[in-house]
């Protein structure tokens, strides 16, 4: 059996009201609220927005078909070996030469260039990236110690990347400092992490040190 309505003028719709709610079976309806006996307004509807108020529990994906559904995409990555650096004091160094230990969504190639230390975004979006680096045999007297998210190789720590920085009083045989941030790049920008030490013309990046870029579901 079916109920078919069929308009008088080809544009009238078929209003169905009362002035205590609809039951369609089980389900309510009651103004712009949709429910069922025990809980009248599961959803609330208004211009442009869908309300749900209650958990939602789903049996298969729940952002779109499995095709479409997000994957967590991005790398966590450990420095390969120690680094001397001698060079002029206040030049700022690219942190270069990574080791795998945890790649999702396939950036080890093209996008995380692993002997450059270059990240290029594959898509635009918001990313959060942190870094903890290990500087050795630094001396704490003469200057401190600047680490920075480079975007697009930008050496200016009031870039969007962020940036710490340990001064005076820290240990000179060596120093773990950590940065972190959720940036957003466009598709092909660039992120690299920097070092400078202000003052000083010779220190190690240890091997101690720890790199990561997620990409950021919305």
């Amino acid at each position: 059996d079916s109920f078919q309505h069929v308009s008088s003028d080809g544009s009238a719709r078929l209003s169905i009201s009362s002035d205590t709610g609809v039951d369609v079976e089980s389900v309510q309806f009651s103004g712009a609220s949709i429910g069922i006996s025990a809980d009248t307004d599961l959803l609330s509807l208004g211009s442009g927005t869908l309300t749900v108020n209650g958990d939602i529990t789903a049996t298969g994906s729940c952002c779109g078909s499995s095709s479409t559904a997000f994957t967590p995409r991005g790398f966590y990555v450990k420095k390969d070996s120690s680094t001397s650096i001698t060079t002029s004091a206040g030049t700022w160094e690219t942190v270069a030469g990574f080791t795998t230990t945890n790649l999702v969504g396939g950036w080890d190639s093209g996008n995380l260039v692993m002997n450059t230390g270059v990240f290029t975004a594959p898509v635009a979006g918001y990313y959060y990236v942190s870094v903890t680096q290990r500087v050795d045999d630094h001396d704490p007297s003469s200057s401190y110690v600047r680490l920075i998210i480079s975007i697009n190789d930008s050496t200016s720590w009031l870039s969007l990347g962020g940036h710490t920085l340990v001064g005076n009083g820290w240990s000179s045989n060596f120093e773990s400092i950590h940065a972190s941030n959720i940036i957003s790049l466009s598709a092909s920008d660039t992120i690299r992490f920097k070092v400078q030490a202000s003052g000083d013309t010779t220190y190690y990046l240890h091997a101690e040190s720890y790199y990561s870029v997620f990409l950021m579901p919305t």
